[in-house]
C-alpha cells in the first residue's frame, strides 16, 4: 500500500492548499501509477485530506502539542495522511497507518522527523480524539475545526440560511456521497440492498448495492447509470497537457470528442445534466434540445463551493428556482 500513500502525498504536494506551501518534495515518487485498490486508496486519501484539511491540521496540533507553523510543511502532509486514515478509515489498522507514515517520512528525506511522526500518530491511535468546540455556542469554530469549513464560507452560509441550517449543510458536506439511481422500470432488488425514495420523483438512494448489482440493473434497463468521460486521454489526443493540480476547462468540442469515443449518443444513451454559471450557458446551449440544461466540468473543489453559494444566493431571491446539487467524485467535479 506504500505506492498509494506516496502518490497521495505527491498529489497533495502539487496542490495549492490553505496554509501549505506546494512542491516541497525533493524526491520523485516512482513512475509506476497505482492501479486497482492502490489507486482507489490513493484517491480516497487525497480527497479525504483536502475535504478535512482544517480538521486534520487541528488534530495534528492537538496531538503534537505544537503549532502547525513549527512543523515542516512536508512533515505536516505526511502527518495529515496518517491522521486521515486513523480518524476516518476504519478498515485500515491504526498501527499500519502509523508504520507507513514513519517509513514514508524516511523515504522522503525526513529521517530526523520519523520519531516525531511516530509519537504523534501513536498518540492519535491510542485516543481519545480531542473534544472540539461546542456546536451550539461556538458554531463558527465548530464549523472550522470539526467540519473544515473556513470562517469566510461559514459566515456566508450563516447569513444565507441561518446557523442551524448552515451547520446541517456543513455536516451533510462531510458525509460520504450516497448512491442515487433513477428507476426506469421494474424493482430495485438485490441481496442486502435497501432503497429509499429520493425527494425527486423516480430517484432512489440505494444502500448495499455493489458494482455487480448496479451493472446488472443498468444492463437490464431497470436503473439509469452514469458514464465518466476519459478527459485526460481526450485532451492528450487533442494535443493538450493535463495538470491534475490546477483548474482545467473543457470546450464543447472536447466534451463532444470524449462522448464520441464512448460510442454513446446524446438523447438516446446519454442525458447530460448540469450547470456552472450564467457565463457558460451560451457556450453549451447549442448542443442541447430547447429547455435542456447545459453542462460543464471543472477541476476545483473551491469552484464547487462558490457554485453552491451562488446558487443559494439565487434561490434566496427566487425561491422557485429549481434545486441544484453539486457532486464531487474524487478530483472530478460535476455541477448538477
Amino acid at each position: 500500500m506504500s505506492i498509494a500513500r506516496d502518490h497521495a502525498l505527491a498529489d497533495l504536494d502539487r496542490r495549492r492548499l490553505p496554509g501549505w506551501r506546494e512542491n516541497t518534495l525533493r524526491r520523485k515518487v516512482g513512475s509506476a501509477h497505482p492501479t486497482g485498490r492502490d489507486r482507489a486508496l490513493s484517491m480516497q486519501i487525497t480527497m479525504g485530506v483536502i475535504k478535512n484539511l482544517l480538521h486534520l491540521r487541528w488534530l495534528m496540533e492537538e496531538f503534537s502539542g505544537r503549532s502547525a507553523k513549527s512543523i515542516a510543511p512536508l512533515v505536516q502532509k505526511i502527518l495529515t495522511i496518517g491522521l486521515y486514515q486513523i480518524r476516518f478509515l476504519d478498515r485500515i489498522p491504526a498501527s499500519a497507518a502509523v508504520d507507513e507514515a514513519v517509513e514514508q517520512a524516511k523515504r522522503f528525506g525526513q529521517k530526523r522527523a520519523a520519531g516525531f511522526v511516530n509519537a504523534v500518530l501513536r498518540k492519535a491511535a491510542r485516543g481519545p480524539m480531542p473534544q472540539g468546540p461546542d456546536r451550539d455556542t461556538q458554531a463558527q469554530e465548530y464549523a472550522r475545526l470539526v467540519l473544515s469549513h473556513p470562517p469566510e464560507l461559514w459566515k456566508r452560509l450563516e447569513e444565507l440560511v441561518g446557523k442551524e441550517r448552515g451547520l446541517a449543510i456543513g455536516e451533510h458536506d462531510n458525509r460520504e456521497a450516497p448512491v442515487i439511481v433513477r428507476l426506469i422500470s421494474g424493482e430495485l432488488e438485490g441481496e442486502g440492498v435497501k432503497s429509499i425514495p429520493h425527494e425527486r420523483k423516480g430517484m432512489y438512494v440505494v444502500e448495499g448495492a455493489g458494482v455487480t448489482v448496479l451493472a446488472d440493473w443498468a444492463r437490464r434497463g431497470i436503473a439509469g447509470r452514469a458514464v465518466v468521460f476519459d478527459m485526460v486521454r481526450t485532451l492528450a489526443e487533442a494535443g493538450r497537457a493535463y495538470d491534475p493540480g490546477s483548474s482545467t476547462a473543457f470546450s464543447v468540442e472536447e466534451l463532444e470528442l470524449a462522448r464520441a469515443r464512448t460510442g454513446l449518443e446524446l438523447g438516446r444513451d446519454l442525458e447530460i445534466v448540469g450547470w456552472s454559471s450564467q457565463e457558460m450557458w451560451s457556450s453549451y446551449e447549442s448542443i442541447f434540445a430547447p429547455g435542456a440544461i447545459p453542462a460543464t466540468v471543472t477541476w476545483s473543489m473551491f469552484a464547487a463551493a462558490e457554485c453552491a453559494l451562488e446558487r443559494l444566493e439565487q434561490r434566496r431571491s427566487n425561491p422557485k428556482l429549481p434545486t441544484a446539487r453539486i457532486h464531487v467524485c474524487t478530483s472530478l467535479k460535476i455541477n448538477q
